[in-house]
């Protein structure tokens, strides 16, 4: 018996759990408020629905600026002051939010509102019709989209320590200017393979392709051609001003090499060589960004604990920072705090917190209150397939063996977590 009441089994894996809390600490969905909002660059449209999908206020536009942001929430307060619903049961939705909107869901998530996503072909199956597309179609799939509760949370949550935030952006766009830096690069061995073939080789021409003198040499007067015709001691001191080992010996072998490759026509030199010095400079360019961001990620690593994985073998500054911003704060109290999604529903989780410094006979009132704060909201659980599951998890916290099995956890949580 003690197996079955540890997890509830759902037949909808897919939908969110968040939502799921939501419908069933309402009780009743007519106390549910859901905003359906259809992104756009400048004007955004929004519908008002209750949680049985009853349009409370039908569509209407927001803009994407502060006073859009402010218009929406007066609507939302609103609607809701009408129908006495408390904030935390009121949640937007849209479709997966290019950039332009970034900003304006973030304002709407620090005025403490729950903004999920949804996916923009499963709303689009939602709709009442397939055939036509039109703004308060799109409305409707993505109101009945979020009312099945099948969404994720939208944007980023805002993060206890900024660091993990820098990281993250950081890193990613590090690894954005590598892939330009890459396919820059493959465009330089093209236009090479053209002027001067086989001179990114190292074992032909006895450079490492890429390096300092490399560069040098491909942005002035770079042909096979004209190469050849250069003198071998101005070529050395060429490459003896770039730290080259050997430099006359590599200054033959280059020559030689022009020498012996196929040059390309002569009309076609000029073009060629314009474009290798515009691929060489953003090469450059994009190298140096790269290598600013990741001294940049290395030194903000450097606070925080994931610092330690660089004495790992084979995990440098790089991959520890990318871990890092994408895992972020290692923090043993976030999975401990259930109602984090929700800042104006916080206070409320610290009332079943305080039974714990009373001693064994204080418990079973606490509980008790608890229980019967939560027994009319959900009385009419009937009409609502999810709330029998939670009232089943709800149900062992109420026993006097659960709030005796919950005080060790704090214990042994905090200790483990402690030498990591």
């Amino acid at each position: 018996m003690k197996s079955k009441s540890k997890k509830t089994k759902s037949v909808y894996r897919s939908q969110n759990n968040t939502l799921r809390d939501i419908f069933a600490r309402a009780g009743d969905p007519q106390k549910i408020l859901c905003v359906a909002i259809d992104y756009a660059k400048r004007k955004h449209l929004a519908l008002i629905c209750d949680g049985h999908g009853d349009i409370l206020k039908n569509h209407f536009p927001v803009d994407n600026t502060p006073e859009g942001v402010a218009f929406l929430i007066e609507q939302i307060t609103l609607t809701a002051r009408r129908r006495k619903i408390p904030q935390t049961q009121i949640f937007l939705g849209g479709e997966d939010e290019p950039t332009y909107v970034a900003n304006f869901t973030a304002a709407l998530r620090n005025s403490g509102y729950l903004v999920m996503r949804v996916n923009a072909h499963e709303a689009k199956e939602n709709r009442e019709s397939h055939a036509a597309s039109t703004d308060a179609l799109d409305l409707i799939g993505i109101a009945k989209t979020l009312l099945s509760r099948r969404a994720l949370p939208s944007g980023d949550n805002a993060p206890s320590d900024p660091a993990y935030y820098q990281l993250r952006e950081l890193t990613r766009a590090r690894r954005a200017l590598i892939r330009q830096q890459t396919a820059t690069a493959n465009r330089i061995h093209a236009i090479v393979d053209q002027l001067l073939p086989g001179f990114l080789d190292a074992s032909k021409s006895g450079l490492t392709p890429f390096s300092e003198a490399s560069i040098a040499l491909m942005k002035q007067r770079f042909s096979a051609t004209e190469i050849a015709r250069r003198k071998p001691t101005a070529l050395a001191k060429t490459l003896r001003h770039h730290r080259v080992h050997h430099p006359e010996q590599t200054a033959a072998k280059i020559i030689q090499l022009a020498r012996n490759a196929l040059p390309p026509a002569p009309h076609r030199i000029a073009a060629l060589q314009r474009t290798l010095t515009a691929a060489v400079d953003l090469h450059h360019c994009l190298t140096q960004n790269a290598h600013d961001l990741r001294q940049q990620a290395a030194q903000t690593l450097l606070t925080t604990p994931y610092a330690l994985l660089t004495s790992i073998p084979g995990i440098g500054f790089v991959l520890a920072a990318g871990i890092a911003g994408e895992l972020g704060h290692p923090d043993p109290s976030a999975p401990q705090t259930p109602s984090a999604p929700t800042p104006a529903s916080s206070p409320k989780p610290s009332k079943p917190a305080a039974p714990t410094p009373p001693p064994n006979k204080a418990t079973p009132a606490p509980a008790a209150t608890a229980s019967s704060k939560t027994g009319p909201s959900k009385a009419p659980k009937k009409s609502i397939t999810t709330a029998s599951p939670n009232t089943k998890t709800a149900s062992p916290a109420g026993t006097p063996k659960a709030a005796t099995a919950s005080t060790p956890e704090p214990v042994t949580t905090s200790a483990f977590c402690e030498p990591s």
